[in-house]
């Protein structure tokens, strides 16, 4: 305890942000799973949660990472785009910085990757390809990269959208680059390249790190599929998946042991794969495949019990992990995004209907919805010590949810 009480104030003697077990630092949370350890959620009444602060924002569909006292996202003027800290408990700007050009689409302009904060730093990804590692008290670039220039990479058509995975001292983004460079390992100190793997197009997903028999590894989709990298950039296994479709941003969700979920849109469907390990390396095997019975768009699905919680295109599903086969489903949401806690899910509709539901594979229970954002609402929801961030292409907005009224 002692110790603890030391390094607590040596943080704050040296103004360095310190992560704590409710912090949600990364896109999907803590452990990339879209689960959270929090607990004491409450349902609202008629009048909705408590809303602490409710803010403009610019363009971007990019994740919140909540850290401390603070708030980070990306955004985007009509030139540029930004990474922005905000005060968590007034919604108050703290810095701005830029980090590349704007990125202008039919469907929403400006970034799509979340960003990561990791021991002091967030590291955040422009639409346009170019990486940048920041500190995370004043904004300050510490070092960057950029894609097109440094792999050939060219830019993809919905843009670059990988969230970038910290893995010890590195920290690991799909680069789309040519030549044996679709993922690369950068040095988190200062950007140098520490190894570059898989010939193949981007898919518009984000790694997530596993271990598997004994071996840690990330597992990441590309265009032609899923595949395992050890941490030196090896090649260890492959599963074909949706090679046509190039567009499966869903990343995979880790069924411990040794099986990984994934899912796409466009009446692709989803595919349970078995990775097994031999006295000749990693086998990776179909376990079962269903056109119809999830078909995640914008964001993945979660895991529940032996069960996947997720929109099956307009449709919320729970489905059998084991089968495939379909526990319930909820119609009248449309598309959305979800995260859960050991009692809740949280439900974010694509129209910015916010729903508190149930956690649970018999049946869905809907315990209470208010109306938070309106028009396009793409954004994975984030809660960090009970507070709920949600944003659209122009406000964010700030919740409690344990038990505050407004």
């Amino acid at each position: 305890m002692q110790r603890l009480m030391i390094l607590g104030v040596m943080a704050l003697t040296l103004g360095t942000p310190v992560a704590h077990a409710a912090d949600w630092g990364q896109y999907r949370g803590p452990q990339r799973d879209g689960v959270s350890m929090e607990t004491g959620i409450e349902a609202w009444g008629d009048t909705g949660p408590k809303e602490l602060w409710r803010r403009s924002i610019g363009p971007g569909f990019s994740t919140i990472a909540a850290v401390g006292e603070r708030v980070y996202t990306l955004d985007s003027d009509d030139s540029k785009e930004y990474a922005v800290a905000f005060d968590r408990a007034t919604g108050e700007e703290l810095w701005r910085t830029e980090i590349g050009g704007l990125f202008k689409n039919d469907f929403g302009d400006g970034p799509r990757s979340g960003p990561t904060w990791h021991d002091g730093r967030i590291y955040v990804l422009s639409s346009l390809g170019d990486l940048h590692a920041l500190d995370a008290e004043q904004g300050k670039v510490l070092w960057s990269a950029g894609f097109t220039e440094q792999f050939s990479a060219e830019l993809p058509r919905w843009a670059f959208s990988s969230s970038p995975l910290v893995v010890d001292d590195l920290l690991i983004v799909e680069t789309g680059g040519t030549e044996g460079r679709a993922v690369t390992a950068f040095a988190r100190a200062d950007g140098t390249v520490r190894w570059s793997a898989i010939d193949d197009a981007i898919a518009y997903s984000s790694p997530i790190l596993v271990e598997l028999h004994g071996v840690r590894q990330v597992v990441v989709l590309t265009q032609q599929g899923l595949h395992g990298l050890g941490l030196d950039g090896e090649a260890l296994w492959h599963a074909s998946f949706a090679p046509k479709l190039g567009i499966t941003p869903a990343p995979p969700i880790h069924v411990a042991p040794d099986r990984f979920f994934v899912s796409a849109s466009y009446d692709i469907g989803a595919k349970m794969v078995q990775v097994s390990k031999n006295a000749a390396g990693f086998v990776a095997t179909d376990v079962w495949e269903a056109r119809t019975s999830m078909r995640n768009h914008f964001n993945p699905s979660v895991l529940l019990d032996g069960h996947l919680i997720g929109f099956d295109k307009g449709t919320l599903k729970c489905i059998d992990a084991d089968t495939g086969r379909q526990a319930w489903a909820k119609r009248g949401l449309g598309k959305g995004s979800l995260i859960r806690t050991d009692e809740h899910v949280i439900l974010l509709s694509e129209r910015g209907k916010l729903v508190l539901a149930a956690a649970a594979t018999d049946a869905y229970r809907e315990l209470a919805s208010h109306q938070a954002l309106t028009g396009r609402s793409w954004t994975q929801p984030t809660l960090a010590d009970g507070r709920l961030y949600l944003r659209n292409g122009s406000e964010i907005v700030a919740y409690d949810l344990r038990g505050g009224r407004s």
